[in-house]
Order: structure tokens, then C-alpha cells, then sequence
């Protein structure tokens, strides 16, 4: 069997796909939004990263790139960092909400020029 990935763009619902999905090697799964804000990214036709998340969890990924972040999300090392009385989510922090969802710490953030090895079945090289 060859390597199997799965590329979604802006969605909110991406059950349709699931059967195609299942056993995926990678999935990339924009993760617009922290659950916090679920009845936007919801409205906006987007995903949060539990959502994304849960649904790498459900075809049985094996890995997960999250990628299409709001701007209001800092990129930093910081999971969140303190602004005045509001906890505000960092990139980082998107991505732990991710791995939550997901049960799995095999998630990454996408960026400009990201690079990813999937693994051959079967094979230790990559």
C-alpha cells in the first residue's frame, strides 16, 4: 500500500470525507480557531484545533498538521502568554489543544515551507 494523505481546506463539518480519510498516514486540517471560539469558526464556515483534533482522532490518523491559523493567534514558544486579566492562545497553545483532542502528540504546526516525511508502510526509511 502506498502513503495516504488527506488535505482539507476551510471546513467545518469534514464528516463527508471520513470514510476516504480513515487509516490516513497524515492529515492537514486547518485549525482557524481555539475551541473557545467554536460558534465563530462555526458561523465562519471554519474549524477549532479540538475539532481538528477530534476528527484525526476518529479516521485513525497517524499524524497531524494543523495549518490556516487566525491572525489573532501569536506565533511563539509560549503556550499562552498573560495580557492584563485575559489568557491569550499562542500557535503553540492551538496545537496542545490539537494533541488533547487527537490523544496523540503527533501533531505539528504547518508554516511557510513546512516539511513533512511520511514514513513508507512497512519501512523504517523515510
Amino acid at each position: 500500500r502506498g502513503r495516504k494523505l488527506v488535505l482539507l481546506g476551510d471546513t467545518c463539518s469534514p464528516g463527508m470525507i471520513a470514510p476516504a480519510a480513515m487509516g490516513a498516514d497524515l492529515i492537514v486540517h486547518e485549525a482557524t480557531f481555539h475551541r473557545k471560539l467554536g460558534s465563530l469558526a462555526a458561523k465562519a464556515g471554519h474549524s477549532t484545533a479540538a475539532q481538528a483534533g477530534a476528527f484525526a482522532k476518529s479516521i485513525h490518523a497517524k499524524h497531524l498538521v494543523l495549518t490556516h491559523f487566525s491572525a489573532r493567534y501569536d506565533i511563539g514558544l509560549a503556550q499562552q502568554k498573560s495580557m492584563g486579566n485575559e489568557a491569550v492562545v499562542t500557535i503553540d497553545g492551538l496545537v496542545d489543544e490539537a494533541k488533547a483532542a487527537f490523544g496523540s502528540s503527533n501533531v505539528s504546526p504547518a508554516y511557510d515551507f513546512y516539511r513533512c516525511e511520511i514514513p513508507r508502510p512497512g519501512h523504517s526509511d523515510h
